[in-house]
Parts: structure tokens; sequence; C-alpha cells
């Protein structure tokens, strides 16, 4: 075998043993943070659930903004971006909250406008870009309630 051959198969063996050792330590983090991030995402969605039925969307933003202030870690993370847009399926809409807002399909335009609003509210980024890309969801799902929505008409009798 020339010495080619053996560097080669010297790189590839450690190549496999770091992928076999980053498995390992992947199966392990999840293994043990697993229930607890799922935890933890539960419990943000029952309060954003919570905190929606009385609030408008507005609200949900202010206060998805304010929880996002305080850590950047991927917990506080996952849990600011449930809780709101738990929150925001619940809220009352506010009028013009969606107003200019793109949609999600155009990917540049949709992060040049989360980057805007996040300078906006003095905030930057991964969870401010998150809520503001939650907030382009939201505001073109068809699932968003109307804003000013007249409730639907009682059925008619039959004959």
């Amino acid at each position: 075998m020339t010495s080619g051959w053996k560097i080669g198969l010297s790189i590839l063996a450690g190549v496999c043993l770091l992928l076999l050792l980053g498995g390992g330590a992947c199966l392990y983090v999840f293994s043990r943070y697993g229930k607890e991030f799922a935890e933890n995402a539960k419990h943000s969605e029952t309060e954003g659930r919570s905190f929606g039925k009385q609030s408008t969307e507005a609200d949900c933003l202010k206060e998805g903004l304010a929880r996002a202030k305080k850590n950047g870690t991927v917990t506080n993370i996952v849990s600011v971006n449930v809780f709101f847009g738990s929150c925001l399926e619940e809220s009352t809409p506010t009028p013009g909250f969606c107003d200019g807002v793109p949609s999600r399909d155009n990917r540049e335009e949709a992060k040049a406008w989360g980057t805007k609003k996040c300078a906006e509210a003095n905030q930057s980024g991964i969870v401010c870009d998150a809520l503001y890309q939650i907030v382009a969801s939201h505001c073109h799902s068809s699932a968003r309630k109307s804003e000013g929505a007249e409730p639907p008409p009682p059925p008619k009798a039959q004959p």
C-alpha cells in the first residue's frame, strides 16, 4: 500500500470517528434535555393561549418582544416563539396590525422587513427576527381572525 492510500484511509477513519462522537453527543443531549424542551414548550403554549384570550395581537407582540430580551439561550428562543405563536392564535385582531406585512413566500423581503421592525423596536438577533417571521405567517394565514368581523348569521330554519 502506498503512503497516499495510508494517508487517505487515516483521514477517512478520523472523519468516521468524529461523526460517531458527534452522533453520540447529540443522542446524549437530546435524551437529557429533550423532555425539558418539550415541557417548556407545552408550558409556553398554554401560557401564550391564556394571555392571547385576553389580549390583542399588538399586546402579544409587545409581550413577545419583552420576553425576547431576557436571554438568547435555545430554551428561551423556543419558549418565546411558542408563546408568541399561541398568543396570536387566540388574540383579538388589532386594526392595521398586518398592514404592509410581506408574505413569507418572498423570503428576502420578509427578512428585510423583520430586520427593519426589530431595529424600530430597538432589538436585534435571532429571537426578534423569529418573532417577526411569525407575524408574517400569522398575517397571511387563512386561520387569522378578521378585523372587526361580524358574527355569522344564524342558520335559516328548514321548512
